[in-house]
């Protein structure tokens, strides 16, 4: 929960110190998105730098953490970069909405891995879990829609910005998980 109002205050933070702005938010446009792609790989090799200096050591599981680590990074600094472009209540909903959809194929790169990893028999256990998070998500989902009706929370537009904060968040915290289950089977 209080990753999720985190979330929600740097969307309204952001919004509330760009509202100042006279010249007002800018739609992230694909040559936009590329502007931002750049800058941020021009920040990978610092960051690089970073995390290899935590870690004199060279293995595998440092090795799978430095690429958790940078498609991360990515995902989180564009999200945060194209927020400074469209800090519109639009803006920052597509905004949440790209880096989930991100933060949804980096699960299934993690799941993909993980299950790899298993023994063909034991395979079967992370299905269901898996299967079982996915009902998790989805009936959470359905149940923020409804507490968002105007009769429970008394509407407006932000309800559409917490929402999709909410989702992002229910996804980047499984593949926070999936990541941490496929690196502790590193020794």
């Amino acid at each position: 929960m209080k990753k999720y109002l985190s979330l929600c205050i740097l969307l309204l933070t952001t919004f509330f110190a760009r509202a100042q702005k006279s010249d007002g938010p800018v739609t992230v446009t694909p040559a936009i998105a590329a502007k931002i792609n750049a800058e941020i790989e021009k920040e990978i090799p610092a960051l690089m730098v970073r995390l290899e200096k935590d870690n004199n050591e060279h293995t595998d599981k440092f090795d799978e953490a430095i690429k958790f680590g940078v498609d991360t990074f990515k995902i989180e600094h564009f999200l945060r970069k194209s927020l400074d472009y469209d800090y519109s209540t639009y803006g920052m909903n597509m905004a949440t909405s790209d880096a989930a959809t991100k933060y949804d194929a980096l699960m299934n790169k993690y799941y993909k891995l993980l299950s790899a990893k298993l023994k063909p028999a034991d395979r079967a256990i992370l299905l269901t879990a898996q299967r079982s998070w996915l009902t998790y998500r989805d009936n959470e989902i359905k149940l923020y829609s409804m507490l968002a009706k105007d009769e429970y929370s008394g509407g407006g537009t932000i309800q559409s910005t917490i929402g999709i904060s909410r989702y992002f968040e229910i996804i980047k915290a499984r593949v926070l998980t999936l990541f941490e289950y496929y690196a502790g089977l590193y020794n």
